[in-house]
């Protein structure tokens, strides 16, 4: 059980991708309407001297206060594309942005990408759009446009991230209400590069831009830094050959035509598909090749997330609930001249984290499960009473990977936590605080691992839960930001040896940063995409500013018998 015991250590230090929490910028509309004035008390009185500061009455003295929306009052533009932007008392956009104050209605189709869009050429200012100019339509279709064709009356622009201060030049916002988890709407890209078992991800492993050699059955853990760079662990590797995996998609052809309403085209593109109209309520599930995703929230008492994936003979049913209760949203962010002088959220309300699995390998299992990528639908809820069309939104980021070192395996676990406090992240003048959950486990971690199996088997599985408050979508939203980070591993010996191990871990960390940021490998996929159209490559990281280093606010190994598994 020696390279057991290193593998356990190394399950120990991961911690998983940070996405984000983007907390963005109300635009300012009518007044110094108060806050709760019972919360805002007890935040200026936390411990944390940043927290403190900027959740004061000061800080938030002469913001404009915004409101939650009903999604059921959109139109059907604004509920299909996102809602325009509009000019307001004391908010000032950045000079040479774009902006289409009926934005909704100049866009024909949104691309199931969710990186393409079809406008009307002939919509005001669309005159305007060029390459590496900053669009603002709407706060869907927002960000530097990196492609424009012309077909007719119809304009195709492929849109990429930009900053926040490259949209918002000054202005001041506060927010404090609750977070109705009833009125959301659902917005998928099926088709988005950076989504797990994307099509695009398969391609790149087919051109050779990615790893294609996958040992049988072997599995790689990484460590991801705060700067959201993975770094390898050596590889576990047990006997089997080499193996290349298959690729479902192959890349368009030069005469490969993207198709738009009423016949038009824009030859370079890729195969475009409209997008699926936006619901509110009934959030969907998502079918990703093998891996099937059903975002969670009223139905399972909170933010969650259930996956099935059955591929190369192995399968894996696992639910993560970040279970809710009353949940609210406190912000404040104040936007100067070039910079984000204040940024502070709060979420309160967590009521606990409950995670569970079950995995198995049949007897033709050929390969283990190494999957990562953020789930491509965007929860909304938009906010309103602002000339900036803000929105809460809720993304999720996963990481799964099993190791079954033989056939005909199950493994089983769970972790339960309660949770009570709030989550909280300041940003004041360069200085960070943050503040977090009090965890507590209602049983060994150990304890609710099993399973049956003549050989070591372990499962990794990471989850980025993310509630934001800004524009834009999918990997490209941008603003403050704190991310809630939860990975948990489960580790089971051999059922036929004499001395049976087995380990449970679980990390919960905070991340939070002013910007947009994806980890390189979907920035790497992104890019791959990008380039069959000829189009240059985003940047990996955007963050204007980041925590140094992330706010921990769990860490809990159990083994059973005690010390099993090593140090």
């Amino acid at each position: 059980m020696k390279g057991h015991t290193t593998l356990t250590r190394k399950l120990n230090s991961l911690l998983l991708i940070a996405s984000l929490l983007i907390f963005s910028f109300p635009s300012c509309t009518s007044s110094k309407q108060k806050t709760d004035e019972s919360k805002t008390e007890d935040l200026s009185e936390s411990a944390d001297p940043v927290i403190r500061q900027a959740f004061s009455r000061e800080a938030e003295a002469g913001g404009t206060v915004g409101h939650a929306g009903d999604p059921h009052q959109l139109t059907r533009t604004e509920l299909s594309y996102g809602r325009a932007p509009q000019p307001a008392p004391g908010l000032q956009y950045q000079d040479g942005v774009i902006l289409m104050e009926h934005g909704d209605q100049a866009i024909q189709a949104a691309g199931s990408d969710g990186l393409s869009w079809v406008l009307d050429a002939n919509a005001p200012h669309a005159d305007e759009i060029q390459v590496d100019k900053v669009l603002f339509a709407t706060d869907r279709c927002m960000g530097r446009v990196l492609s424009v064709e012309h077909v007719g009356d119809k304009l195709g622009v492929i849109l990429g991230p930009v900053q926040i201060t490259d949209v918002i030049k000054q202005g001041h916002f506060v927010y404090n209400q609750p977070l109705d988890l009833n009125s959301l709407v659902g917005v998928v890209a099926p088709d988005y590069p950076g989504a797990p078992e994307s099509d695009a991800a398969h391609q790149m492993k087919a051109a050779g831009k990615a790893a294609l050699r996958h040992t049988q059955p072997s599995i790689t853990y990484a460590v991801v830094t705060p700067s959201g760079e993975w770094k390898p662990m050596p590889t576990i590797e047990m006997p089997g050959a080499p193996r290349v995996m298959p690729a479902s998609w192959q890349p368009p052809s030069a005469q490969h035509l993207l198709a738009v309403a009423q016949g038009d085209y824009f030859p370079s593109w890729p195969k475009f598909t409209p997008g699926p109209l936006p619901v509110v309520g009934g959030i969907p599930p998502v079918q990703l090749s093998s891996l099937n995703i059903s975002p969670c929230f009223i139905n399972c008492g909170g933010i969650g997330v259930h996956l099935y994936q059955e591929k190369d003979g192995v399968k894996v049913d696992l639910k993560a609930v970040l279970h809710m209760s009353a949940p609210s949203l406190t912000f404040n962010i104040d936007v100067s001249p070039g910079y984000v002088k204040t940024a502070a959220i709060s979420l309160t309300g967590a009521a606990g984290f409950t995670i569970t699995f079950e995995a198995a390998a049949a007897k033709d299992m050929s390969a283990n499960i190494d999957t990562f990528g953020q789930i491509p639908m965007n929860i909304e809820l938009p906010i309103v009473g602002l000339g900036v069309p803000l929105k809460v939104i809720l993304t999720t980021t996963i990481k799964l990977q099993t190791a079954f070192s033989a056939k005909t395996s199950v493994l089983k676990g769970q972790g339960d936590f309660t949770a009570s406090g709030a989550l909280t992240m300041g940003y004041v003048n360069g200085k960070w605080g943050a503040s977090g959950m009090k965890m507590t486990l209602k049983q060994n971690l150990a304890d609710a691992v099993g399973g049956v199996s003549v050989g070591i088997n372990s499962l990794v599985f990471g989850v980025n839960e993310t509630v934001m408050v800004g524009l834009g979508a999918f990997g490209f939203a941008t603003g403050p930001y704190v991310a809630l980070v939860s990975s948990i591993t489960a580790t089971d010996q051999s059922s036929i040896v004499m001395r049976p191990c087995r380990q449970g871990t679980f990390n919960m960390d905070v991340y939070a940063g002013i910007g947009y940021s994806i980890p390189k490998l979907v920035a790497s996929i992104v890019n791959f995409f990008l380039s069959l159209v000829h189009v240059k490559p985003i940047p990996a990281q955007g963050d204007a500013v980041r925590m140094t280093k992330p706010y921990p606010l769990v860490e809990h190994k159990d083994q059973i018998p005690p010390g099993c598994a090593g140090k």
